[in-house]
């Protein structure tokens, strides 16, 4: 255990810090000022009493007592002890005078603690059941009241009722009593009270003591004269507290709020609520009591606060009247200790009343201090920041030690005071993923490159479980590092709370997928770091399988940008003009026909012989068109079979990539790929097809080619023997010559269906146009199914993403904060893509006719909003009207047909315009959060924050700490009293929170455990100092209020908290 030791000023010798405890050493003694640590979980029994108690076993030895006393503190944990005794403060006034440090109301211990002590004074109340059962009314003052003040100003004004007479409860009056009650009841008013032994006196009081009573309407009358007593003697109300308990120390359970067999307020449910309306604190064990206390059963919180007044905390204590069983709950009964989260101070006791749910246990541990000592890892003891050794600079700024409470902390000052480098020089620590959005240690700042101050400054943190950083404040924050607390700079939040995008990329989503993973059970993460790469792994396949559809996808649509660029009013046209010109030709063709001439007499065997050479001449070009017409049909079948060959060669170049990964996965389960697939190419039949086609072809042409030669030969010979005719018949030859030429022409005009540019060929185009519509429909359903199918997996990924959401919806479905203050829900959507509208435009001219035409994305925005994209009708929907504005013009009333690639950009298809709209690549699975029913994307900066915060506060798994930089200010005061409240109260319970602000509201609503109050004096060399303290404490109590902007304060709750 460390000991820091600190000269002070001329009137206070030294200041110490021990055991996270400041002291004073003044005068040769201790007094405490107030535990830098702010409000930690204390055993407390407010229900001990001493030798001074009339009905007690401990016998008269006080020092005995003492020493047992101690003893117990130091085994049960006890600091706070309620010196309780019945109608009297002398019990507590004799371990203060004769064993307190300097006769301060505090006893030190072996362990070097202090048990402190507060002043209880035990009253009976007339018994009000046929069971003789009475209430026993405590009475805890403030210490700082002296006792003489307690005993007159309250205990000597109580009335009692003994026979006839109606006395003061004045230590005369009491030993009057007794001696009646041991002289046959005769009470003598006269009665020489000095003539009496101090030992019958005191018999005589107990007995007294052990038969009086007191009206419950007298204490009321008599609470009510104390506190304008008190305020007279210049003490405040809040100076006394108020306690119940039913049977002395029982649960208020036995008394009922209905009469039996009735449902109306009867006699005792009447006492019930006179009790409660002037309690401020019950004692009960009772889970039941509890809840009925806070308005959590038999009526409504409001309900109850308009009956008693407020909710009352519950208590537990020993009730010891012997030295075995001092400080064990309920006599040595059971293990329910009180435990309270405070200063151990009067002004702590009174937080409970501000807090009866948060600051009071009853039992072995509360939760949060158990997951403290189970978790130290977790939680930030100490941060030590000063200046190097080898530093130069003349300004002061560090020079702190911070002793850090493990709930909430919370940061307060001025603006400018030092509060956010706090919170940097934590996150610097703690190496945050948000270094970036640093406001203090930046290069702007603290950190300027000329001028970088923070180089001659170091920091050191310290955590619970003694492990140690350090860093030089210059330092920065390695990639990759594992941040040990999360931090929420201001600038990072408002640029989160401001963003314009909202797909997966924008950084609210990657917050939100964050949380999410932190909900998925571990073993179902697959070893996997993020959502993302989660979601990568499981839908690998899917995907995979999209890529296929979408492969199908783009050959349909190749297909239909062929036949409607053929069915096109201009290729129509084209081709119907391309006609009738072929039919022109065709015509000037049929009137150039050579005119028919008589053949000459010639000699018969030289025409025989002519006749027979263009006979053959004729076979030979049958022949040619014949080899042609093979050699083309070969050729295709050998690019056919060369395709398949292609196909099966990138088939198994895939299936080797895909075998690769897929032995891997297999070998991890010592299963081999053949055992479970065989996948086996044989290229024999293609090759030899391809070989037998190549063979064919080489025969055809050879043949060909004799055939040519043959021809050559043939003419050659005709012209031989054409020359040996005379001039008429070489005249008619060359008509014949002349003829075959003029057929030839025709015939290539005509053509056939196959060759370009003949007669036939357009005369086909044009059939096959009136062919084209009945195949484009056909087309189109086959490319909504492929549509349909992409729709289907994607829609089984947002199944595999509502897997993943499920368990963080049903945290949301079980918080009551979440369920219904805030009305938050969590959904998978099938939602556009941000970027869609842009690419989509970017493909259309805006000054071409069309529906897009000039303001294109009001238009598209108008269709998109009026689709679902969640169900497959929906998508379809929005396709097809897309599709309907690309091909109509609904600019006017009456809309005209418009072609769809004279509305495109330079350089822009139809084919990349469909592959666009039919593949649905604009469309990815999104988690979406609404607060109250309200899209992330229509909310305000302000319910972004209270969304993000909800996040990090109650949603968010993990338990390392939350430092948050003022989150309030996008907030107005209703939300933040309303809804960021309940989420801090709520999340501090499971974890270490820090809170900057420069609005000391937030701190005291939230009921910070400890206040960081942050101050600069730039006279002195910017020296920022941090002053550390409970709500409670009444110096920190006067710097919130130092702080707070305007006059009264806002929040309902405040004015008890500050001890005006």
């Amino acid at each position: 255990m460390n000991l820091f030791i600190y000269l002070t000023s001329k009137s206070v010798n030294y200041r110490i810090i021990f055991a996270n405890i400041v002291f004073y050493i003044k005068k040769g003694g201790f007094f405490k000022m107030n535990d830098i640590r702010g409000s930690i979980w204390r055993k407390w029994d407010l229900h001990v009493h001493t030798p001074n108690s009339y009905h007690q076993n401990f016998g008269d030895d006080w020092d005995l007592y003492v020493s047992k006393l101690k003893e117990n503190a130091v085994k049960h944990g006890i600091e706070v002890m309620g010196v309780t005794d019945y109608f009297s403060v002398d019990g507590y006034e004799k371990l203060k005078n004769d064993y307190g440090v300097n006769k301060e109301p505090k006893i030190e211990l072996p362990n070097c603690k202090y048990l402190h002590l507060i002043p209880c004074v035990e009253l009976r109340i007339e018994a009000f059941d046929n069971h003789n059962n009475s209430i026993n009314i405590h009475v805890a003052f403030d210490p700082k009241i002296p006792s003489s003040v307690i005993t007159q100003n309250f205990i000597e004004e109580l009335s009692i009722k003994y026979q006839e007479h109606v006395l003061k409860i004045k230590k005369d009056n009491l030993i009057r009593i007794g001696y009646a009650e041991y002289h046959n009841g005769n009470y003598d008013v006269t009665l020489n009270i000095a003539s009496i032994p101090d030992d019958l006196k005191r018999k005589y009081i107990n007995k007294a003591l052990s038969i009086i009573t007191i009206p419950l309407d007298n204490l009321r009358i008599k609470l009510e004269e104390l506190r304008k007593n008190l305020i007279l003697n210049g003490i405040k109300e809040e100076s006394f507290l108020v306690l119940a308990a039913y049977k002395g120390h029982g649960s208020l359970s036995n008394l009922p709020w209905y009469e039996i067999n009735k449902k109306e307020l009867g006699r005792l449910g009447n006492l019930r609520q006179t009790l409660l309306k002037i309690s401020d604190i019950c004692f009960s064990n009772n889970s039941k009591d509890r809840d009925f206390l806070l308005g959590k059963f038999g009526m409504t919180s409001d309900e109850f606060i308009s009956r008693f007044g407020s909710k009352k905390p519950i208590i537990w204590g020993s009730d010891s009247h012997d030295l075995n069983n001092l400080f064990h709950p309920s006599q040595g009964n059971s293990k329910d200790y009180t435990w309270i989260k405070a200063d151990p101070t009067f002004e702590g006791l009174r937080q409970i009343i501000n807090e009866p749910e948060e600051r009071v246990f009853i039992g072995e541990k509360p939760d949060k201090l158990q997951h403290f000592e189970n978790n130290k890892t977790k939680y930030i003891k100490l941060l030590n920041i000063k200046k190097n050794e080898n530093a130069t600079i003349e300004e002061k700024w560090f020079d702190n030690s911070i002793h850090f409470n493990p709930n909430l902390v919370a940061i307060i000052g001025n603006k400018g005071s030092g509060k956010s480098a706090l919170a940097d020089i934590l996150g610097l620590l703690c190496d945050t993923n948000q270094s970036k959005y640093f406001s203090f240690l930046n290069e702007n700042r603290f950190k300027q490159k000329k001028n970088n101050k923070a180089s001659f400054f170091e920091a050191e943190l310290v955590w619970a479980d003694g492990h140690k950083i350090s860093k030089t404040l210059s330092d920065s924050i390695p990639e990759n590092s594992i941040e040990r607390a999360r931090y929420i700079p201001q600038n990072y939040f408002e640029n989160i709370c401001n963003e314009t995008e909202f797909g997966n990329n924008s950084s609210f989503n990657k917050e939100l997928k964050k949380v999410i993973f932190s909900y998925i059970d571990e073993s179902d993460r697959l070893q996997k770091s993020s959502l993302d790469e989660l979601i990568e792994f499981k839908t690998e396949e899917k995907k995979q399988a999209v890529k296929d559809l979408k492969d199908e996808l783009e050959k349909i649509n190749k297909t239909i940008v062929k036949y409607e660029d053929k069915i096109s009013s201009k290729h129509q046209k084209r081709i119907e003009n391309e006609y009738k010109l072929k039919l022109q030709e065709l015509e000037v063709h049929e009137s150039a026909k050579p005119e028919q001439k008589e053949p000459p007499k010639v000699n018969e065997e030289q025409q025989i012989t002519i006749n027979l050479m263009n006979q053959k001449i004729r076979e030979v070009d049958l022949s040619l068109k014949e080899y042609s017409r093979q050699r083309t049909s070969v050729e295709l079948s050998i690019s056919e079979v060369q395709k398949i060959i292609d196909k099966v060669t990138n088939l198994e170049s895939r299936y080797k990539t895909f075998i690769s990964g897929f032995e891997k996965d297999l070998k991890k389960f010592g299963i081999s790929v053949n055992d479970i697939l065989k996948f086996e190419i044989n290229y024999d039949g293609l090759y030899n097809k391809l070989f037998e086609l190549q063979s064919q072809k080489s025969e055809i042409e050879k043949n060909y080619n004799l055939k040519s030669s043959e021809k050559e030969k043939l003419i050659k010979e005709l012209e031989t023997v054409q020359n040996t005719l005379d001039s008429v018949n070489i005249e008619y030859q060359r008509y014949l010559m002349e003829v075959e030429k003029w057929e030839q022409k025709r015939e290539e005009i005509i053509g056939s269906p196959e060759k370009i540019g003949t007669v036939k060929f357009y005369r086909d185009q044009l059939n096959q146009i009136k062919e084209i519509p009945a195949k484009l429909e056909d087309l189109y359903k086959q490319r909504e199914q492929l549509t349909e199918q992409i729709y289907q997996q994607l829609k089984e990924i947002v199944n595999l993403y509502e897997t993943y959401y499920s368990p963080i919806q049903n945290a949301i479905n079980n918080n009551k904060i979440l369920n219904q203050s805030l009305k938050l829900t969590m959904e998978v959507n099938l939602s556009i893509k941000p970027e869609f509208k842009s690419s989509f435009l970017n493909k259309i001219n805006k000054r071409a006719r069309g529906s897009f035409k000039d303001d294109g994305e009001k238009v598209l925005t108008k269709i998109i909003d009026k689709y679902e994209f969640n169900d497959v009708q929906g998508v379809l929907g929005f396709v097809r009207d897309v599709m309907d504005h690309l091909k109509n013009d609904y600019r006017q009333d009456n809309p005209n047909k418009v072609e769809i690639e004279e509305q495109l950009r330079n350089g822009e298809s139809k084919f990349d315009l469909y592959n666009l709209l039919f593949s649905l690549d604009y469309l990815e699975p999104n988690y979406i959060m609404k607060l109250n029913d309200k899209e992330i994307s229509k909310l305000s900066p302000g319910e972004r924050g209270i969304l993000l915060l909800v996040f990090y506060l109650l949603l968010d798994k993990d338990d390392i700490p939350l430092i948050i930089d003022q989150p309030e200010d996008n907030l107005d005061n209703q939300t933040i009293y309303n809804l960021l409240v309940p989420c801090i109260r709520e999340a501090k319970k499971r974890r270490q929170i820090f809170i900057v602000t420069h609005n000391p509201n937030l701190a005291v609503v939230c009921d910070a455990e400890q206040i960081i109050c942050a101050n600069i004096q730039k006279e002195d060399g910017n020296k920022i100092t941090y002053e550390c303290g409970a709500i409670e404490s009444p110096k920190i109590n006067n710097k919130i209020i130092d702080i707070l902007e305007g006059t009264r304060p806002a929040f309902n709750n405040r004015d008890s908290k500050y001890f005006f």
